[in-house]
């Protein structure tokens, strides 16, 4: 897949939004866009952990609390498909702490109608997850997954038993094993 069509989802979510109005306090407004670009484009770890924490800072110097967070999420799930491995894990770690209501190291968090403007965008990366579960072999990304696909199941009751099945296998993956009652708790919480 060409470098242009991979962006292009993320080029379509970064159009949907007035930056400037969403960035009262990072000058100048395309800031963020730009980073969300570089994380989009990102081929090493390296990289793509400087493009995320470039974002995670910029959205803790946003002024209302979750605007920038609805408008960093999606954009950050329609790269979930296209960009590569490490900016994938590294966009997974960002939107499990925006699905935590976190967003940065400084104690910025999200409203509860932020949340769930949030969470609504999240629900369209489920089977992203789902494929990041299967596919991937840290541990760190896998949690954080599994954060995700818990936090789908809850939010979106069509996902709920999907959810449930996927993370009670998940618990049996040799990575996981010393977290598995955690993973099969949350699991349980999905009944």
């Amino acid at each position: 897949m060409g470098t242009e069509v991979k962006t292009m989802m993320v080029e379509w979510e970064l159009a949907r939004y007035d930056w400037s109005d969403l960035t009262d306090t990072v000058d100048p407004p395309d800031r963020l866009p730009q980073a969300i670009r570089a994380l989009t484009r990102a081929d090493s770890e390296r990289a793509a952990e400087h493009a995320v924490e470039r974002v995670r800072r910029l959205m803790g110097q946003c002024g209302p609390r979750g605007r920038a967070a609805e408008a960093v999420t999606p954009c950050l799930v329609s790269l979930l498909w296209t960009a590569s491995a490490p900016a994938v894990d590294a966009a997974i770690h960002l939107l499990a702490d925006i699905n935590s209501g976190r967003l940065c190291e400084t104690g910025t968090g999200l409203g509860s109608a932020d949340l769930d403007r949030c969470r609504d965008e999240l629900v369209l990366g489920f089977d992203a997850y789902v494929g990041c579960l299967a596919s991937r072999s840290g541990r760190l990304v896998l949690l954080s997954c599994v954060k995700l696909v818990a936090a789908c199941g809850r939010h979106d009751a069509r996902l709920r038993e999907r959810a449930q099945y996927l993370l009670t296998r998940t618990a049996d993956r040799a990575v996981l094993l010393g977290d598995r009652d955690d993973i099969l708790a949350e699991s349980a919480k999905l009944s």
